[in-house]
């Protein structure tokens, strides 16, 4: 009797485990994952500068767009006059009322978005493991299966892709398309089709993978269980005419979204393959993990070899969630449910195969020139859909030994899924309070020079190596500011803008508007340095001597012509003025200036534009240039290999070729 009485007390125990599990697995991941991602005190955000500022600034558009303060959604107010603007990348309009119920609570834009990548980690996991406990009964297994979902380490390798985290509705649309063709149950249709509606427009990318996957899934029904009935169901009485109204709906609440998305197509085509080629995992793909991981780091850099984009290609979830595939032999001989652990391997399998890059072979090139599917460049980010797959076959393995002689060490599975995905240190994220400091310095720039409604057209001090963070700097400004602007960050651009992207130039400027029936007196540009400049490029200089530019590193911040090839001389941005002058920045940042107390040497430690800093430069015949400084004077190399300012007329010693850059 005392054992029966301690047997019934050790059952109660586990029961009462396995029924908190759930929430501690969730409070665990939330702590260890995003809230460790953020710090406590919310004062990081995740990803980088460039397109989790991006995505923050679309979720403030669509929240003022339900303000009333933006009239057309799609009309983003950056890349001005450009239509259509946010139909250049995701659109994030599922998740817009999440971030906006921050908004709406006075919480900062920053701050929102925080609480809504949070939400989106709770939401994920909420969803994976109601899905999972639906499909398995139990609690441990789909516990355990949530948290992988939800917190593997390959998420990190999306981190600065926020549009991938919307990403709840995927296990709900598997477990609904399995009750539908499993069970015939007509509501779990009406369901499927309005989830798969629903994770379109919380992100593009992962409703084509959603419904890519699905077909998928359809076919290793098919091969697995044979169902002959299934047709024959559709077909009776009122559900042929169920099923296909529900998908005309399904379509009609699609198109709002897919109408600016086919314009963009329309106008620009689709992708080259080879880009996409790159971003396609090869089978290393699946078994490459992040730098980050505390366990697994000795997997990373294998694949440096196989793609341009690697480091877009860390898939490995973990070993837990490969144990579906390691075990698979040995529960499908014990299984009752053969049927249902065939079905998840093929379908597993066949997605797998059809996207995978062997080589540069890859079946996905069958798809590639289907309606959307060729405006995708990030394959790669499949994985955020078919890590369900994944997680199903590992849990319905996993259950065949549920009540067997193995069953104990099952209740060890939360702990090592939490250690199979801890990391030793989040390397994307950056500084709240940088950003906030960087937009709010540049809305104060702004701010002094609005005209009406008249669009800002902002010209950097600094654009080379963060174009994409600058660009933002000014959009978010603009938004606060509710003022459009020309600046523009964005997934694809249109003809004629990257190089106003690129410089910020009057004459890019100009080309821009041009082709848009504008002019420059449409928009009002701002400079950073008060100075507008015509033209921005990046030139190696080569001086009469043969050698290469470059700071003097022996005497502070002298010029000196002595770099023997053109990868050992400095790179200079060259600003075409207004004025018809010319500015040079060297690589420490200053600019350069003729010293008029060191008998015109040639030195670069100036912060800003005065007349010092700027010259006059003449071209020659055979392409080479001689350079008057602010006394009439021109620059002519020394002996040492200094330049100096000192003669009034042009010598042999006088002339520079400036070169396209092959190294920077």
């Amino acid at each position: 009797m005392k054992f029966i009485s301690m047997l019934r007390s050790s059952l109660k125990k586990e029961i009462h485990f396995t029924s908190l599990l759930p929430l501690v697995m969730l409070v665990a991941g939330i702590w260890l994952f995003p809230l460790d991602i953020l710090q406590r005190d919310l004062s990081v955000m995740p990803g980088d500068k460039g397109d989790s500022r991006f995505n923050n600034y679309i979720l403030e558009h669509g929240y003022n767009f339900m303000k009333g303060k933006v009239s057309n959604y799609w009309d983003a107010p950056f890349m001005y006059p450009e239509k259509n603007a946010i139909a250049y990348s995701d659109n994030l309009i599922g998740t817009v009322p999440l971030y906006a119920a921050f908004r709406i609570i006075k919480c900062e834009r920053e701050t929102s978005f925080q609480l809504w990548f949070l939400s989106l980690f709770v939401l994920n996991f909420i969803c994976a493991y109601w899905a999972l406990k639906k499909w398995t009964a139990s609690n441990l297994l789909s516990s355990v299966g949530a948290y992988i979902y939800a917190f593997s380490i390959f998420i990190l390798t999306h981190m600065n892709h926020a549009q991938v985290f919307p990403r709840f509705m995927i296990p709900l649309v598997l477990f609904w398309f399995w009750n539908w063709i499993k069970n015939k149950n007509i509501k779990s249709f009406y369901f499927l089709i309005a989830g798969i509606v629903y994770q379109f427009y919380c992100g593009i990318y992962l409703g084509f993978f959603v419904a890519y996957i699905l077909l998928f899934v359809f076919i290793a029904y098919l091969i697995a269980y044979r169902d002959k009935e299934l047709f024959k169901w559709i077909k009776e009485g009122k559900n042929i005419f169920k099923h296909t109204l529900t998908i005309v709906i399904g379509i009609i609440l699609l198109l709002p979204m897919f109408i600016p998305y086919m314009e963009i197509s329309n106008r620009f085509g689709y992708r080259n393959f080879e880009e996409v080629l790159s971003y396609i995992p090869t089978w290393r793909s699946y078994f490459a993990a992040i730098p980050e991981s505390y366990s697994w780091r000795f997997l990373t850099w294998h694949i440096r070899d196989q793609s341009q984009n690697w480091w877009e290609l860390f898939l490995f979830p973990g070993l837990i969630a490969y144990l579906g595939i390691l075990l698979f032999p040995f529960a499908y001989k014990k299984a009752s449910n053969k049927k249902e652990l065939l079905f998840l391997l093929v379908s597993l399998l066949l997605v797998v195969l059809f996207t995978l890059n062997i080589n540069g072979f890859t079946l996905y090139k069958l798809f590639f020139n289907l309606p959307g599917f060729g405006s995708m460049r990030s394959i790669n980010r499949i994985i955020n859909a078919e890590i369900i797959l994944i997680i199903l076959l590992t849990v319905a393995v996993l259950k065949v030994f549920e009540n067997s002689k193995w069953s104990k060490l099952l209740m060890l599975l939360p702990l090592l899924v939490i250690i199979d995905n801890s990391t030793l240190y989040w390397e994307r994220q950056y500084k709240k309070s940088e950003v906030q400091q960087r937009e709010k310095e540049t809305k104060e720039r702004i701010q002094k020079y609005i005209t009406g409604n008249k669009a800002i057209a902002y010209q950097h001090y600094n654009l080379r190596g963060q174009e994409a963070y600058s660009h933002l700097d000014v959009m978010i400004a603009c938004q606060d500011l509710n003022v459009p602007c020309v600046n523009a960050y964005t997934g694809l651009y249109p003809n004629k803008y990257k190089g106003f992207f690129n410089g910020e130039g009057l004459d890019s400027l100009t080309v821009w508007l041009t082709a848009n029936n504008k002019s420059i007196n449409d928009v009002v540009v701002v400079s950073e340095d008060n100075a507008r400049f015509l033209h921005r490029s990046y030139v190696k200089i080569k001086c009469a001597n043969g050698k290469y530019l470059k700071i003097d590193k022996d005497h502070g911040d002298k010029l000196i012509a002595n770099g023997v090839d053109q990868k050992d001389g400095d790179l200079f941005e060259y600003a075409q003025i207004e004025d018809s002058t010319s500015v040079f920045r060297a690589a420490n940042g200053k600019y350069a200036c003729a010293e008029y107390y060191d008998n015109g040497l040639m030195v670069v430690n100036r912060d800003g534009i005065g007349d010092w800093e700027r010259f006059k430069l003449n071209k020659l015949s055979d392409g080479s240039f001689v350079i008057k400084t602010y006394t009439d004077n021109y620059l002519s190399l020394e002996k040492e290999g200094t330049l100096r300012s000192i003669d009034k007329a042009p010598t042999n010693q006088s002339t520079f070729v400036f070169e396209t850059p092959l190294y920077y």
